[in-house]
């Protein structure tokens, strides 16, 4: 936790897990940012919005969101869940709870913009004192209502359920897919097969005719050995 007016930071321990966003570093560099922070809003004389806080913050850390990250909240854009901006600064939730930081981190790392520096822009202006609808101007060349639209609809676009689907497949899921998918397939080449022999059998043709041999001849057939007349 980190209190600018006393210019202190609180690290609790058991809050510490490296490897993740909570590392160490990463948790210094974010209570630092809000010290910072702290400095801007008492020489603007008002406090930020606390989604702008936290977002700047959380930005300042050096965390980025996921591609899963990415692909939550552009889900939440698609079924019109995602909360507004204007809300969170009504009810931010404590520290670490729900996707209020992750949507203020996604909305930070937008003002940064394709090319990077918007966020440095954001900050030179709100320590001059611009409001922060002037100040997200100087980041993306829109009026706060208009870059968070915008970002929105970058989100929607980054938007996929088939990759959603995808990406939340386990390995035993792929496995049990496959197998399914090899079962189909030889069910479909038996029925071929089978289709195949009932149509070579009913195009086979039927077996050879009886042939009847009349005993009687012709009057030009040769006589058979037992009419010729005995010679001796």
């Amino acid at each position: 936790m980190a209190f600018p007016g006393q210019g202190v930071v609180v690290v609790r321990e058991r809050g510490i897990a490296e490897g993740t966003v909570a590392g160490l570093e990463a948790t210094l560099a974010h209570e630092l940012a809000h010290l910072a922070l702290g400095q801007v809003e008492a020489a603007r004389g008002a406090r930020l919005p606390r989604w702008l806080n936290e977002g700047l913050a959380e930005w300042s850390s050096g965390r980025r969101p996921t591609r899963d990250e990415v692909l939550t909240l552009g889900g939440l854009v698609a079924h019109d869940e995602l909360p507004a901006l204007e809300g969170l600064a009504e009810a931010f939730p404590p520290h670490g709870v729900g996707r209020a930081y992750l949507i203020a981190l996604s909305f930070v790392g937008w003002l940064d913009g394709p090319e990077g520096g918007g966020v440095l822009r954001l900050v030179a202006a709100l320590a001059r004192g611009a409001p922060v609808d002037e100040a997200v101007g100087d980041a993306r060349g829109l009026a706060l209502d208009e870059a968070e639209a915008a970002w929105r609809a970058a989100l929607r676009a980054e938007y996929s359920l088939a990759e959603v689907l995808l990406r939340s497949l386990t390995v035993w899921t792929i496995a049990g897919v496959l197998a399914l998918l090899a079962i189909a397939r030889h069910l479909w080449r038996r029925r071929r097969l089978l289709r195949a022999l009932e149509a070579a059998d009913a195009a086979e043709p039927a077996g050879p005719e009886a042939i009847e041999f009349d005993d009687d001849p012709g009057p030009g057939d040769p006589p058979d050995d037992a009419d010729r007349p005995r010679t001796d």
